[in-house]
């Protein structure tokens, strides 16, 4: 018994090694392999053709001729195409790095030789059952993971054959003047596209590859130096009525492409006519990094002032509004500081302020913050629930009440206009309500749009305890029909 253990081990030592050869070969060649020919007409390129991550100095940048900016057009196949622009202190590679092909493949690969292994216990002799077992869970998760590793390997593919950028979480070493990578990307909404919805592909519906008729894709991601960026983003903000943009920043576990999805989805959803924006800080965007996060999100704050202060100054921007999620409003909040402090006779710079599900200290932001963002902002409103299990394992984590969750007695704070969504909220874990609930669209519509007072938007309603400011809360009803109405459609 003991010599066939051995044997079974031996073989699947061997597996291991040649497997772990040809999964590092493969990605390494799989550049080299690209078709070389055109690039699709919605592409811009990079020239750049270093495999190590790069500088801002290191990539070629196109000049603002090359990039249309007025709003682009809806294809024929009724495909939308929302143009973002970004700003971000992630560290920049090239999207045919053998370092990403090595990542995006090693979650699949390694659950290939959790199974193999698994298997090959199957025949040890003693608990066969328990192997099995083992085996048919290693197989479910198997799947699972090559799925998402198929569905992330076509789309590098796409943006290597257009030589396109990449984002990864490290922190961005900056070797210029300026600490952000600029740039744009073009982001497609399917044509049968929901409100509140980002359709991705799902292995669970048997889907291994991105579709532009069924899915939101990222087209492309291009980097422009810091003239060039601010010219394109004054033209394309005075395509705007009323000379808007819409700044977005993610929250903890989020990739950078993942933020460019929510940034189109809800500027698409709230018919947004201005220039959505998105700024995006180096999140790990793992479930395991959340200290990392809390470090980086908290670096980043003098890069995120330092971006506000421009747009405001060399954009042409008249109405400039920010939405925060969750860990993102540490940057937000500490930005506004800055910004206080730097121009305290220019506020306010901002017009709407939306803190939705701040994963933030609520004692630290009334006493530390709270002055800052009122004094920068025209209207400031404060999105919380009760039900928020993201939040909730954050207070247990670190130990103090986190200013998205309500509480009995709710603090409250003047020049903040607080929201209880928990009528609205129900996500799995009840964090994500603020772009995905088609109550919370209209909520953030009429914000962005118009600057709707609480008071005269009918799905809300205050406590009748008469505390002031006033606790709004949605009407359960009214989201409840908003949810159903949704889902008819």
């Amino acid at each position: 018994m003991r010599n066939r253990w051995q044997r079974h081990g031996r073989i699947a030592v061997r597996l291991i090694v040649v497997a772990t050869t040809a999964v590092v070969g493969g990605a390494a060649t799989i550049p080299s392999l690209m078709p070389k020919g055109e690039k699709s007409s919605v592409a811009l390129s990079s020239s750049a053709e270093s495999f190590a991550p790069q500088s801002a100095t290191s990539v070629s940048q196109k000049n603002v001729n090359s990039t249309p900016t007025a709003p682009s057009p809806t294809s024929s196949a009724g495909i939308e195409r929302v143009r973002v622009y970004y700003a971000t202190d992630r560290q920049l590679f090239q999207a045919n790095n053998p370092h990403l092909w090595i990542t995006a493949i090693a979650p699949g690969f390694l659950c290939v030789l959790l199974t193999l292994v698994l298997v090959a216990g199957c025949f040890a002799g003693k608990r066969r059952w328990a192997w099995g077992l083992g085996s048919c869970l290693g197989l479910f998760v198997c799947y699972i993971l090559v799925g998402q590793t198929a569905i992330k390997v076509g789309h590098l593919m796409r943006l290597a054959q257009q030589e396109s950028v990449w984002f990864s979480g490290g922190r961005f070493a900056a070797t210029t003047s300026y600490p952000l990578h600029l740039g744009v990307s073009d982001v497609t909404l399917p044509p049968n596209h929901q409100r509140g919805v980002i359709e991705r592909p799902s292995v669970f519906s048997f889907e291994f590859t991105e579709r532009e008729d069924r899915h939101v894709i990222v087209q492309r991601i291009e980097e422009m130096d810091v003239d060039s960026y601010f010219d394109s983003l004054r033209d394309r903000i005075s395509f705007s009525p009323d000379q808007s943009a819409l700044i977005y920043i993610h929250g903890y576990n989020v990739e950078f492409e993942e933020a460019l999805h929510r940034t189109a989805q809800l500027s698409h959803d709230i018919q947004f006519d201005g220039a959505p924006i998105l700024y995006s800080w180096p999140s790990n965007g793992q479930l395991v990094r959340y200290r990392r996060d809390e470090s980086n999100v908290e670096w980043s704050a003098a890069h995120l002032e330092l971006f506000l202060a421009d747009v405001h100054k060399r954009s042409g921007v008249k109405r400039l509004h920010v939405i925060a999620h969750s860990m993102g409003n540490r940057a937000l909040v500490g930005a506004l500081q800055l910004l206080q402090l730097k121009y305290p006779y220019e506020q306010p710079m901002l017009s709407q302020v939306i803190l939705a599900a701040p994963d933030l200290d609520t004692e630290v932001f009334r006493d530390r913050y709270a002055s800052a963002v009122h004094t920068c902002a025209s209207q400031v409103t404060l999105y919380a629930s009760a039900t928020d299990r993201a939040l909730l394992a954050s207070v247990k984590l670190n130990g103090f009440q986190r200013l998205g969750l309500t509480s009995n007695p709710q603090p409250t704070v003047a020049g903040v206009d607080l929201v209880d969504v928990t009528p609205v909220d129900t996500s799995l874990l009840g964090h994500s309500y603020y772009g995905s609930h088609p109550l919370m669209i209209r909520e953030l519509k009429s914000l962005i749009h118009d600057g709707v007072s609480p008071e005269k938007r009918n799905w809300l309603t205050t406590l009748a305890d008469q505390r002031m400011p006033p606790l709004w809360r949605f009407v359960p009803e009214l989201a409840a029909q908003a949810m159903q109405s949704n889902v008819q459609r």
